[in-house]
């Protein structure tokens, strides 16, 4: 949503404060549905704003729209909230005017607000639809509310994370991959075979596409069976360095 007083210029530049309808409004609805909620300009997370923005706009359960003024910043992240989660999004919008056009087909909750600033009267008439409109979304069972998720098979959702979170992983698994050397070196001599050294690389690329915590442990576990082997190998050949 817009922050703060900005003019509204489908109602030719009026200003409207959008912090009396966060206050009054959007925070108590969030409230009747047992949300926790942020919003960006309250963040004081360090570091790019678009990282933290992008990481809410995928990970929330909910997301909430206000569409008055037609804000483009809104539009966009609207976009990518569609793009990246079949539910729950709830849409909101100021009495007067027409929805926009690639947004007619979906629900919007209507508030009215005759000056610049809503009011209490004006908030608790808007209350009742959106409280229930927000209960309906944070449900398990919730509809998708996506027209991109309504129109294509999009399974599985796609998982998406920091590319920064990605290298950290993988540049600490490299270390473990760098025992591929010692592998070929005793597969030469009749050591482990290259189908366990190519498991291995094979182990290390995988960590990159794959970085849930679950599947971390696994591929960790697996490299650690790997390496026990070629170091039982190396004591069985007797081989006179440290095989600790």
């Amino acid at each position: 949503m817009p922050f703060g007083s900005k003019r509204d210029h489908t109602r030719n530049g009026m200003q409207i404060d959008f912090d009396s309808i966060f206050s009054r409004l959007i925070v108590p609805a969030l409230e009747d549905a047992d949300l926790d909620w942020s919003r960006a300009d309250r963040s004081v997370e360090a570091g790019m704003v678009h990282v933290a923005m992008f990481r809410d706009l995928l990970g929330a359960d909910v997301v909430l729209a206000d569409l008055t003024t037609e804000n483009g910043n809104v539009a966009y992240e609207l976009g990518l909230r569609h793009a990246l989660r079949p539910k729950s999004t709830v849409l909101i919008r100021r009495e007067g005017g027409r929805a926009l056009f690639d947004l007619r087909v979906l629900r919007e909750c209507r508030y009215a607000m005759e000056d610049t600033t809503l009011s209490d009267a004006e908030a608790a008439a808007a209350l009742p639809e959106l409280c229930g409109t927000l209960r309906q979304a944070a449900a398990v069972d919730a509809t998708s509310d996506s027209p991109l998720f309504d129109l294509f098979e999009i399974d599985p959702v796609p998982t998406v994370r920091l590319r920064h979170q990605v290298d950290r992983v993988v540049e600490e698994l490299t270390r473990v991959s760098r025992s591929v050397d010692q592998f070929e070196r005793l597969a030469r001599v009749g050591g482990l075979t290259a189908n366990k050294v190519t498991e291995l690389v094979a182990l290390s690329a995988e960590v990159g596409a794959r970085l849930d915590p679950a599947s971390i442990r696994s591929t960790r576990f697996r490299i650690g069976s790997l390496l026990r082997e070629h170091w039982a190998l190396r004591r069985r050949l007797g081989d006179p360095r440290n095989t600790r």
